[in-house]
C-alpha cells in the first residue's frame, strides 16, 4: 500500500510479486467398502510461495504442507433396534517454511506438525421410532507435536518446541445422549460426557548463540525447559435441548 516503506525491508521501491506467488498442490483419495468395512485414504500437498509477514526479497517465502489422513471403520447391525459403529484414523500433517525476507540469502526455517491417532467406538440403540439412545467411547493419542524454528537474524537459533521424551498427549471421553421426539417438530435431547486429559509434559530446546561457531566451546549445546500439563480431573459435562424443526407448508 506504501510503496515507499519497500526500502526499508530490503525491498526495491518498484518490487512486484511476480514469480513469488507460485503454487503447486498434490492430491491423492483412496476408499472403498466391503462387508460392513469401510477405508479411506487420503494425501495431500503443496508447495506454496506467500507474502509472510514482510515483503519477499527474491522468489518469495516458501511454505511445504504435508497432510496424511488413514480411517478404517465397522459397521454392524445386529437387528432393527441395536447396531455398533467403530472407528480407527491416523493423522500426520507437517508444514515446512523457508522465509525470505529482509536481505538477499536470508536464512529462517520454521517446522510445524502433529500426528497421532483417534480411536472410537458408538452403540446405537433405537428401542421405539421415537426414542434413540447412543453410547460412545473416544480415545484421542497425540505421539508427536513439534514446533521449531531458527532464525539467527533476531537470535533465535535451533529452538524446538515439542512433546517431551516418552509423552503423549491423550484426550479420552465416555458419553451417552437420550433423543426423544415430542412431535413432528419437536425433539428432546438429553445427554452427558465425561472425558479427562491425563498429565502430560512439554519440553523447549534452545540452542546457544553460537551454536554453529566450531571453535565455541559450547557449540552444539541446548539449554533445556520442561512444562506438565496437570489437569487431570474427569469433567462432567451435561447435555439438555429442545429441538424445533421448522417445515415449510
Amino acid at each position: 500500500r506504501e510503496p515507499a516503506l519497500l526500502p526499508g525491508f530490503g525491498v526495491p521501491i518498484d518490487a512486484s510479486t511476480g514469480g513469488q506467488l507460485e503454487n503447486r498442490e498434490k492430491y491423492f483419495n483412496f476408499s472403498g467398502l466391503f462387508r460392513g468395512f469401510y477405508f479411506d485414504a487420503q494425501y495431500s500437498q503443496s508447495d506454496k510461495e506467500v507474502e509472510d509477514v514482510l515483503p519477499s526479497v527474491s522468489e518469495g517465502t516458501l511454505v511445504v504442507l504435508r497432510a496424511l489422513r488413514l480411517q478404517v471403520g465397522y459397521e454392524k447391525k445386529f437387528s432393527p433396534k441395536i447396531r455398533v459403529k467403530g472407528m480407527l484414523n491416523y493423522f500426520f500433517n507437517r508444514w515446512n517454511f523457508d522465509f525470505d525476507f529482509l536481505f538477499e540469502n536470508f536464512y529462517g526455517i520454521q517446522t510445524n506438525g502433529s500426528s497421532g491417532y483417534k480411536a472410537d467406538i458408538t452403540g446405537f440403540y433405537d428401542p421405539s421410532p421415537r426414542l434413540n439412545i447412543t453410547l460412545g467411547l473416544s480415545y484421542n493419542k497425540v505421539t508427536d507435536i513439534i514446533s521449531e524454528y531458527t532464525v539467527p537474524a533476531v537470535g533465535l537459533y535451533l529452538v524446538h518446541n515439542k512433546l517431551a521424551d516418552g509423552e503423549s498427549l491423550v484426550h479420552q471421553a465416555l458419553y451417552t445422549q437420550v433423543s426423544y421426539k415430542l412431535s413432528d417438530r419437536f425433539n428432546i435431547v438429553a445427554g452427558v460426557r465425561l472425558e479427562q486429559t491425563p498429565d502430560y509434559t512439554l519440553e523447549q530446546r534452545k540452542g546457544n548463540p553460537n551454536f554453529f561457531d566450531f571453535t565455541d566451546p559450547n557449540w552444539g549445546k541446548y539449554t533445556t525447559d520442561l512444562a506438565t500439563y496437570s489437569f487431570s480431573k474427569v469433567q462432567f459435562i451435561p447435555r439438555l435441548a429442545l429441538i424445533w424443526t421448522f417445515k415449510e407448508n
